[in-house]
């Protein structure tokens, strides 16, 4: 950095402030949000044919909770498990299902309301789970700017999630989602029923957020207006 003038893209307001504490000389400061293929995240229109796929009726209300390690502790696992324990999702008759590495995070997926899929890696499988899900978990105890609300709110996909970090900075309170009191499991539960409750007004306007803030084109302009400023 010495004798060089540094300048700094953040997709956070709460990296940003990370950084600033850092003590590094920086210039300018900007948050630019990462960008997503608003045309690419969309949500596919045979949902009956994929239920079928899935082997889920249609009837059953589905919640989603997908994390590269089920039982990673940032990604908030003991919140799911807390809610399996607790017969949450079998009380309430939704469907849960799971996608991610499972490391005896659940010894048993015999039960005709939970399904783990396992690892995806085939984002077009991603796609049609993000399709038929009609709530995204995501109860992170930690995290930047996750890429996996981006996606799920384009593909019409309301979450519930923690009002901290990143995720207070893409889902809008009651608007698009929930944001759940860090870290309430109780309030959590209520974050659920909200968004099946509302599901068809913020399955709407979730995607219409993320084009408006986060597809290709309207980052495209936010680097445009940066590289002019500097």
């Amino acid at each position: 950095f010495q004798n060089k003038k540094i300048h700094l893209v953040s997709p956070s307001k709460w990296l940003l402030e990370k950084a600033k504490k850092s003590g590094l000389p920086f210039g300018s400061m900007e948050v630019i949000p990462y960008p997503l293929d608003t045309n690419y995240f969309k949500k596919k229109n045979n949902i009956n044919h994929l239920r079928k796929k899935y082997k889920i009726s249609k009837n059953k209300k589905i919640l989603l909770y997908l994390s590269n390690i089920l039982d990673e502790p940032r990604k908030g696992s003991k919140i799911i498990l807390d809610l399996i324990q607790q017969n949450y999702f079998y009380k309430k008759n939704y469907f849960l299902i799971l996608v991610g590495l499972n490391n005896n995070f659940i010894e048993n997926v015999n039960n005709e309301k939970l399904i783990l899929l396992g690892n995806k890696s085939n984002y077009n499988e991603i796609k049609e789970i993000y399709s038929i899900a009609d709530v995204l978990l995501f109860p992170s105890i930690i995290d930047n700017f996750p890429n996996t609300l981006l996606e799920a709110m384009s593909c019409n996909l309301p979450c519930v999630a923690f009002d901290c970090y990143g995720m207070k900075e893409i889902i809008s309170h009651k608007q698009n989602g929930y944001l759940a009191k860090p870290y309430s499991v109780e309030d959590f539960k209520k974050g659920i029923e909200f968004n099946i409750k509302y599901q068809k007004k913020l399955s709407q306007e979730s995607r219409k957020y993320i084009i408006n803030n986060f597809s290709n084109r309207k980052i495209n302009i936010k680097y445009q207006n940066y590289f002019k400023k500097i």
